[in-house]
């Protein structure tokens, strides 16, 4: 009721036909109130219950945590360069980062009776390529463009890039030890 005794045709600010009365709107959003905890009550799993973890990474799941690397060198800051010798730190840096995404055994081989035999399905075939190319880009991203020159070969893999810089470095330490002696 308005203050000239008239009843006001409005509920909560829009125009209600005239055969509904406050009481009758009243009942109906109670009714939907009484609706939605009653289904509270009674589905508390639907409700209460924690999202699953996602599966681990396999054939049927193939996502890999080291394919959703995009930028290398936020992770690993330095460019390894033959002038600029800091060949231990990139080589820890480069290790770590490849353990904590599982593809270590892309530049280091396994202990043996650790090694896995053979690949057994062209979906795991296809995985271990991806993720050697991923490696491979990493560390083509993280050298010099005169250490890339020097290693770049047609189809390497990570650890023929990895063994090559390493010898490189290792002949250096070699020939500056006979240098300083």
């Amino acid at each position: 009721m308005n203050e000239k005794g008239q009843q006001n045709n409005y509920f909560h600010g829009i125009q209600r036909p005239r055969f509904l009365s406050n009481t009758f709107l009243l009942h109906i959003a109670a009714t939907r109130f009484s609706i939605l905890f009653c289904l509270f009550l009674f589905l508390p799993s639907a409700t209460m219950t924690s999202i699953p973890p996602p599966p681990s990474s396999s054939p049927k799941n193939p996502f890999h945590s080291a394919l959703a690397v995009t930028n290398i060198k936020n992770h690993i800051p330095i460019v390894l360069e033959m002038e600029n010798v800091q060949f231990s730190t990139w080589v820890e840096l480069f290790k770590i980062h490849a353990r904590s995404h599982k593809v270590i055994h892309h530049i280091i081989p396994l202990e043996p009776g650790k090694e896995k035999k053979t690949h057994e399905t062209d979906d795991e075939k296809e995985l271990w390529a991806t993720l050697d190319a991923t490696v491979l880009q990493w560390i083509y991203s993280t050298i010099s463009s005169d250490l890339l020159a020097i290693i770049i070969e047609p189809d390497s893999t990570a650890m023929e890039a990895w063994n090559l810089l390493t010898n490189i470095f290792q002949d250096n330490q070699n020939s500056r030890a006979i240098t300083l002696e």
